[in-house]
């Protein structure tokens, strides 16, 4: 029988958890975080989101739930980054039928490289959770101006970290225009600052990208709260996208402004989508980037990180 195995139980893993019961499709749900008091906190969501706890199957030993992982399965890794390779290489080598990974995947470039060899050697579709490409606006602007000649893109971040948000940015710009290259014009880092989460660190500060084209994006992320924004602009289309305000602002050919709310998806509405489309053998459906496409972002991010900071940063 077909099974999604669920890697780390936290807020984003229960959100997992909480989409696989959008599927009408028939499977096991087996799931496992090395925190004990987080894999026992599972019982009481499913109850609190009237959940059926009885078809989740909780695992408490790493080795134990390998066992379930086979050429019928679906892996979900929404671990913390911290050593994530070492999840992630004996999970590949079972050979489960697509494995869903939360970004940034690992914490640097030389392990990123590891995993995407030993996934491709081993035939596994390893896709990256950049909730971008599940939003139906989104994919309606990359739509209009994937063929651009001349664009500019600009984002503007409050305190949210370039490694937490702003990699999604990253991926963001990379997928809309298809770049494939690109050059480091300016950047730099005003802060480097503990997360909410305890032992994890993040990035704030700017990029500047340009392309051979001259063609530029600008990423901006602060060290206070502020009003976030995405502004695309084309030949054609400028689009200012506000996803906390649930707003996007589009003024096409016509030159009229158009405000349409947003409504933006979250894990816990879509990742059944992914797992069905797997199940099904539909591949070509999987809207969600593999780990090459993501290459770039995470790359970016490395790069970042290594140039402005000399230590190893606990990112997640």
């Amino acid at each position: 029988m077909n099974n999604v195995i669920i890697i780390g139980t936290g807020n984003i893993g229960k959100r997992h958890l909480q989409a696989l019961y959008r599927s009408d499709l028939e499977f096991e749900i087996v799931v496992y975080d090395v925190f004990k008091e987080s894999l026992s906190s599972v019982s009481q969501f499913c109850i609190d989101n009237k959940l059926d706890s009885a078809r989740v199957t909780p695992v408490e030993s790493f080795d134990k739930l390998l066992g379930f992982i086979n050429g019928d399965s679906v892996v979900i890794v929404a671990t913390t980054a911290t050593d994530r390779i070492n999840t992630l290489e004996p999970v590949i080598i079972r050979k489960p039928k697509a494995i869903i990974v939360e970004k940034p995947i690992v914490q640097v470039e030389a392990d990123y490289y590891y995993i995407q060899s030993i996934a491709e050697s081993n035939q596994v579709p390893v896709y990256v959770n950049f909730i971008a490409h599940a939003q139906h606006f989104y994919r309606e602007i990359y739509q209009n101006v994937k063929d651009a000649k001349e664009f500019s893109f600009y984002t503007n971040m409050p305190n949210w970290g370039m490694s937490t948000v702003g990699v999604h940015q990253f991926e963001l710009f990379f997928w809309l225009f298809g770049i494939k290259e690109y050059e480091v014009v300016f950047s730099e880092v005003s802060s480097v600052y503990e997360q909410k989460r305890k032992g994890f660190y993040d990035l704030a500060g700017s990029i500047v990208l340009s392309d051979k084209k001259g063609n530029i994006a600008v990423f901006r992320n602060h060290t206070v709260p502020s009003f976030p924004s995405i502004q695309i602009i084309t030949e054609d289309y400028l689009y200012t996208v506000h996803e906390s305000q649930n707003m996007l602002i589009k003024i096409g050919p016509d030159k009229k402004p158009v405000v349409t709310d947003l409504n933006v998806r979250f894990v816990s509405t879509y990742i059944n989508e992914i797992v069905d489309y797997v199940f099904n053998n539909e591949f070509d459906k999987v809207y969600l980037p593999t780990i090459a496409d993501s290459f770039l972002a995470h790359k970016l991010l490395f790069d970042y990180i290594s140039q402005h900071v000399k230590t190893p940063l606990n990112i997640t």
